[in-house]
């Protein structure tokens, strides 16, 4: 969690004590407080629900980015990524069989990265 507070700093120049507030930013590393399951099974044309919980969820400098075999994945027709107060879902609105893979949750700010797996098999209908 990005917490700000104000850090007095004292010099005493000549004899003169001089006071000055700074403003002193400290950085949360991401963390997966609800990471994904290691499997998950389905058939063809059912729907996936990938979520995942992390914090810190009001960071405005974390950025979350889903993988699927390595491969970054982007919302499409049969795909919607979100991310709303520090849960992350990845929806496969129909799957088939070339959804099954690994797919990763990454989430990074300026203090760090963290990632989570799952693997995912689709099976034939």
């Amino acid at each position: 969690m990005l917490a700000m507070f104000n850090k007095v700093l004292a010099v005493l120049i000549s004899g003169v004590l001089l006071m000055e507030a700074a403003n002193v930013d400290y950085m949360e590393a991401p963390k997966f407080t609800f990471p994904l399951f290691d499997l998950y099974s389905t058939s063809e044309q059912k729907p996936v629900h990938l979520e995942t919980r992390v914090t810190p969820a009001n960071d405005p400098n974390l950025t979350i980015k889903w993988f699927k075999n390595g491969q970054p994945l982007q919302t499409s027709l049969r795909i919607t990524i979100s991310f709303d107060n520090g849960v992350a879902v990845l929806y496969i609105h129909s799957a088939i069989l070339a959804d099954s893979g690994v797919y990763v949750c990454q989430a990074s700010n300026t203090a760090g990265e963290a990632t989570t797996r799952g693997v995912l098999s689709v099976t034939p209908i």
